[in-house]
C-alpha cells in the first residue's frame, strides 16, 4: 500500500490507499501500467512478424532467399525499435500505481475529484518518491525519455528535479494554462524564466482517493489569523440542544450584495446557533474563496462554487487550580446538507495563532518533544456503509490540519464518512490557537428586507418563520439520519426556519466590502523603478500619464478607449510591469490577467479629479479594476491621497479609502457600475510635496491588428479618429456612464485619442 507519512512517529497519516471501492459506486481507473500496456502490444507485434517471416521462408526456400533474409530481419529489428520508441511516448514510468476518481453513480450530479489537469514532471529522478506516489494528477519522467509524453495543453504542470532539462520541452509546455516550479525539489532555479515558483506544499496530492490536500496552500507571510479576525466579530455559539458556550467563537460569512432597501445573501443552516448575523465577505475573504474556487477547477469536475463560509477560533484552556483544562474539539458528524447544491464541495482551510509555542518537527508540522501540537481532522467510514461486504474503502483515516493548509472534499466523501476535529494530546498551555476556516456551497438566496429575512426560491420570497416544536424534532431526526447513513437526505422546502438565531437579523454590510484593499509586501519601494519604466507624457498641470499594455501573440494589442487624449504611442509592459501585475493577481486571487494599464504620477499640484466611474466600454465582462499606489517618499505619506466613492444612486454619502504606500485597491466591473469615484489629496494637512505613482491595471477585451499602419478589430473592421459628431456623441456616452448603473455602450468603432491608432512602442 503507497503511503505518504509526514513523519516516522505519525504513522496514521495516510495520503493514499491502491483500490477503495464497492458495488454501486463506480471508480476512473487506469487498471493496467501504461508500460505493462505497450510492452504487450510490441510483443503481439514481434509474433506477428515472426510469425510472418517463417511463412515467407517456408515459401522460398531458395538460396537467394537465404542469402538476404539477414538484411530482411535487421531491417524489421530496427522497425520494431521505432514502434517500441513511437509507444514510448505514452509510457509513464512512475504511474506503476492504480489513480482512481472517486465518483458516485447514484447521484450523477455530485462533484468528482478530477486528476486529469495535473501533471507532475520529474526533470531528473527523485530520491523522495513519496510526492510522486501521493499526486493528485498524472507523474512523467523526463529523464528516461527524449519526448515529451502527453499533451499539457490546458493543464497545471509542476516541475521537480533539473530544471535545466525541462528547457529543452518549452515549446509543449507553452500550451500549459499554468507552469509551477517547485522551489524545495528543483536544481538550477536560479533563473526560473516566465516560470513561477511553487512551495512543495502547494502541489495537490490525493488522499484515499476522496479528498485532496495541498499541505501549505497559503502565502505564510500573511497572517491570515490577525487578518480575518481584524475584519470580523466572532460571536459566541451553542450546539444543538447542548447547555452553554462552546469552546469556540464562530461567524458565518456570505456575499452580500444591496438592492435598494434589501440585503441578499446565501444561507447555510445547520444545528449551530450563533449570538449574530452573517457578515460579508472582507478583502480577505474574497482572496481566499476567490484562490479556492481558482483551484478547485483544477481538481473537480461538476462542482458547485464555493460561496459560503464558517470561521471559528478553537480556544484551548490551561488548568487553573481546581479546573480542568479543555481543549476545544467537534465530535464524529457529517456536515448538513439541506441548503447544499448536490455538486457540492468542502474545503477546510486552517490559520494558526501563537505558533511560536511549538517547534518545528518537519517541513510542516509543529510541536513539542518530538509530540506534534497541532490539530488533527479524522474521518471514519459510516458503519452502514463499513458493513458491506463489498465495501473496500478506507474505515478511517486522519489528516494533520498544518498550518496554511487546505483539505477539499466533494459532498460525496461527507455522505459516506463522518469527521471529527481532535485536538493534539499536549497540554492546553502548550497549543496555538486554530482558526477553522471551513468554505461550502450554499444553495439557499436568501433577502433581507423590512426587519425581516426571506428564503429566495427562484424569485419567490417565503418568509424565514420562527421554529416549532414538531419542526425542530422532525429536522433533527433528518440530522441524526446524516450522520448515520450514505443515503441521499431530502429535505425539501418544508423546514421554512432555521435553528440559527442570527439568520432572522440583517447581515452586516457596508459599502467598503466593495473596495477591497490590500498591502502588497513588497521588499522595495517600487517608485523610481516604475517612474524610470516609461516615458510620461504630460497631461495638465501636477499629472502626467501613460498607456501600458501587452500584446497578444494571436489577438494583437488590447485597446481600451477612454476621454483621455495621448498624443504618444502606448507602451508595452515591461518586466517590473508584468511582476508587479502578476503579483496583484497573485494576492488577490483574480481569474483573469491584466493586459492594459494606465500609468500616472501626480504631485500636490493636481487637485481636479471630479467623480467618474471607468469607462467600461472595452473592459471584459466580470473583470476587475486595480489601483496599485505608490509614494517617492514612503517615509512621508501622511496623509496619503484617498480613493473618495460614492453611490451613484446616493450622493448624500462617500466612503474614502486610503491609497498607502505598496498598496492596491481592487474593485469589479459591476462595483465600477454601481459606484462612481475621483483621487484626492487633502490639502488641509498642509502635506508635504510628495509625488504620487499609480498604475490602474485593467482587462481588455478589445483587440486591434496593424497592417500598414492602420489599426483593425478582430473583426475587419478600421478603427478611426472620431470626427466631431461622434466626439459629441462619445462625451454624451460617457456622461450617461458616470450617471446611470445598468449602462451599456453601443458598438463604436472609432476613438478620440490619437494614440489608440499608434502602434505600440516595445521599449
Amino acid at each position: 500500500m503507497a503511503r505518504f507519512q509526514a513523519k516516522t512517529h505519525e504513522p496514521e497519516l495516510e495520503l493514499l490507499c491502491p483500490s477503495y471501492g464497492f458495488a454501486g459506486y463506480r471508480f476512473n481507473q487506469i487498471s493496467t501500467p501504461p508500460t505493462t500496456a505497450c510492452k504487450s502490444k510490441v510483443r503481439r507485434i514481434v509474433a506477428y512478424v515472426t510469425n510472418l517471416m517463417r511463412a515467407f521462408l517456408r515459401s522460398q526456400n531458395t538460396p537467394k532467399a537465404r542469402r538476404w533474409w539477414p538484411s530482411l530481419v535487421l531491417f524489421l529489428i530496427i522497425l520494431l525499435v521505432i514502434i517500441f520508441r513511437y509507444t514510448g511516448l505514452f509510457v509513464m514510468e512512475y504511474q506503476t500505481k492504480s489513480k482512481r476518481e472517486f465518483m458516485s453513480t447514484s447521484k450523477p450530479s455530485e462533484a468528482n475529484i478530477l486528476t486529469a489537469h495535473n501533471v507532475l514532471v520529474a526533470c531528473s529522478k527523485l530520491e523522495d518518491q513519496s510526492l510522486v506516489k501521493n499526486f493528485c494528477g498524472t507523474v512523467i519522467s523526463l529523464h528516461e525519455m527524449s519526448f515529451p509524453p502527453t499533451d499539457f495543453s490546458g493543464k497545471t504542470v509542476y516541475l521537480c528535479g533539473d530544471i535545466s532539462v525541462a528547457k529543452t520541452i518549452e515549446k509543449d509546455l507553452k500550451k500549459a494554462a499554468r507552469i509551477y516550479v517547485i522551489r524545495e525539489l528543483c536544481d538550477n532555479i536560479d533563473n526560473p524564466g516566465v516560470w513561477n515558483t511553487v512551495d512543495v506544499g502547494r502541489v495537490p496530492l490525493l488522499v484515499h482517493g476522496v479528498g485532496v490536500y495541498y499541505r501549505r496552500f497559503f502565502d505564510t507571510d500573511i497572517d491570515y489569523f490577525e487578518q480575518i479576525c481584524s475584519e470580523h466579530t466572532f460571536q459566541s455559539l451553542t450546539e444543538s440542544t447542548k447547555p452553554g458556550t462552546a469552546h469556540r467563537t464562530g461567524i458565518y460569512l456570505s456575499p452580500v450584495n444591496q438592492d435598494g432597501e434589501q440585503l441578499h445573501f446565501r444561507l447555510l443552516r445547520c444545528s449551530t446557533n450563533l449570538s449574530g448575523p452573517t457578515e460579508n465577505f472582507r478583502a480577505n475573504d474574497r482572496h481566499i474563496v476567490d484562490a479556492l474556487n481558482l483551484e478547485a477547477a483544477r481538481i473537480f469536475q461538476n462542482h458547485a462554487p464555493l460561496n459560503h463560509v464558517l470561521a471559528q477560533v478553537y480556544h484551548n484552556t490551561p488548568a487553573n487550580g481546581d479546573q480542568k483544562q479543555t481543549k476545544a474539539k467537534i465530535k464524529l458528524h457529517s456536515d448538513k446538507t439541506k441548503d447544499m447544491p448536490e455538486n457540492g464541495i468542502m474545503a477546510f482551510c486552517t490559520f494558526y495563532d501563537q505558533l511560536n509555542k511549538l517547534q518545528p518537527l518537519d517541513e510542516f508540522d509543529y510541536g513539542y518533544n518530538n509530540t506534534s501540537g497541532l490539530t488533527k481532522l479524522s474521518f471514519r467510514l459510516k458503519p452502514q456503509v463499513a458493513e458491506r461486504p463489498e465495501c473496500t474503502l478506507a474505515p478511517q483515516f486522519t489528516v494533520t490540519l498544518y498550518p496554511n493548509s487546505v483539505f477539499f472534499i466533494p459532498l460525496s466523501t461527507n455522505r459516506l464518512y463522518t469527521h471529527e476535529i481532535r485536538s493534539s494530546a499536549l497540554d492546553a498551555s502548550k497549543l496555538p490557537t486554530r482558526l477553522g476556516y471551513v468554505v461550502r456551497c450554499s444553495a439557499t438566496k436568501a433577502v433581507h428586507k423590512d426587519g425581516q429575512t426571506f428564503l429566495d426560491r427562484n424569485g419567490t420570497l417565503a418568509k424565514l418563520e420562527p421554529p416549532t416544536q414538531t419542526g425542530m424534532a422532525e429536522l433533527r431526526a433528518l440530522y441524526a439520519d446524516e450522520n448515520k447513513t450514505d443515503a441521499f437526505i431530502d429535505y425539501g422546502h418544508k423546514f421554512n426556519f432555521s435553528m440559527n438565531s442570527g439568520d432572522y437579523l440583517a447581515p452586516d454590510y457596508n459599502v467598503a466590502d466593495e473596495f477591497r484593499s490590500y498591502d502588497m509586501n513588497l521588499p522595495d519601494n517600487l517608485f523610481n523603478e516604475l517612474f524610470a519604466s516609461v516615458q510620461f507624457e504630460d497631461l495638465g498641470k501636477g499629472r502626467q500619464g501613460t498607456v501600458l499594455l501587452k500584446p497578444d501573440p494571436s489577438r494583437g494589442t488590447p485597446l481600451v478607449r477612454t476621454t483621455s487624449k495621448f498624443k504618444t504611442p502606448p507602451q508595452c509592459f515591461q518586466p517590473i510591469h508584468l511582476r508587479l501585475a502578476k503579483e496583484i493577481q497573485k494576492r488577490v486571487s483574480l481569474p483573469l490577467a491584466f493586459n492594459n494599464a494606465l500609468i500616472e504620477n501626480y504631485t500636490n499640484a493636481y487637485a481636479t479629479m471630479g467623480y467618474h466611474s471607468d469607462q467600461a466600454l472595452d473592459l471584459e465582462n466580470d473583470s476587475y479594476i486595480a489601483v496599485y499606489s505608490c509614494y517617492k517618499y514612503s517615509d512621508q505619506v501622511n496623509p496619503p491621497r484617498m480613493l473618495l466613492v460614492q453611490s451613484k444612486k446616493s450622493e448624500s454619502g462617500t466612503l474614502g479609502i486610503p491609497l498607502n504606500h505598496n498598496s492596491v485597491v481592487v474593485f469589479s466591473l459591476n462595483t465600477n457600475q454601481r459606484f462612481k469615484h475621483k483621487i484626492i489629496l487633502d490639502k488641509s494637512a498642509n502635506p508635504p510635496e510628495n509625488q504620487w505613482l499609480g498604475i490602474t491595471f485593467r482587462t481588455s477585451k478589445t483587440f486591434v491588428q496593424f497592417q500598414n499602419g492602420q489599426p483593425y478589430f478582430e473583426n475587419g473592421t478600421s478603427l478611426t479618429l472620431a470626427d466631431e459628431t461622434q466626439r459629441r456623441e462619445f462625451y454624451a456616452l460617457r456622461s450617461r456612464e458616470n450617471k446611470e448603473t445598468n449602462f451599456t455602450y453601443p458598438h463604436i468603432t472609432y476613438t478620440i485619442s490619437e494614440s489608440d491608432l499608434m502602434s505600440p512602442k516595445a521599449e
